[in-house]
């Protein structure tokens, strides 16, 4: 079974393991992913007791947006999902947040599966911004997604 559990520092070790698992194009390592996670909210994915990614949420713009962005062990990808974990996400974002709207990205050509899942969550594309991104020397196009609490429908 897939839980989301309140994200704490304990984690980190083991979240940045799946990270680094699932996005092996980033580079970072123990003190710069501390240093992000603290300053994120959200939930570590965890599967028969064992964290398997997270879900975090980045730039929040009271009244108005928040950046979703997950990450999830290659080997647990499109197995993550069920309805209890996306009804924390709604809760989470739309309710104790109270927000009318989120966001999601994709780094064209290195998230590729991120595309499709917010896709299928109902999120649409909303923009694509061209070299946005440089990872690694190498640069990168961001794809935005946007959804609306009106357009939820799970």
């Amino acid at each position: 079974m897939v839980e989301l559990v309140e994200l704490n520092r304990e984690q980190y070790p083991a979240l940045l393991a799946t990270h680094q698992a699932a996005e092996p194009h980033a580079t970072m390592g123990p003190v710069q992913f501390t240093s992000l996670m603290e300053k994120r909210e959200g939930f570590a994915v965890v599967k028969n007791g064992v964290i398997i990614g997270a879900v975090t949420f980045s730039d929040l713009s009271p009244g108005q947006d928040i950046i979703v962005h997950a990450s999830v062990h290659p080997d647990h990808q499109k197995r993550w999902l069920n309805r209890s974990v996306v009804e924390k996400l709604r809760s989470f974002i739309f309710d104790e947040l109270e927000l009318p709207r989120v966001t999601g990205y994709m780094i064209q050509g290195l998230t590729v599966h991120t595309g499709p899942l917010l896709l299928a969550l109902g999120f649409r594309q909303e923009g694509h911004l061209r070299q946005a991104i440089r990872i690694n020397g190498q640069p990168y196009d961001l794809i935005l997604f946007g959804l609306l609490k009106a357009e939820w429908r799970f």
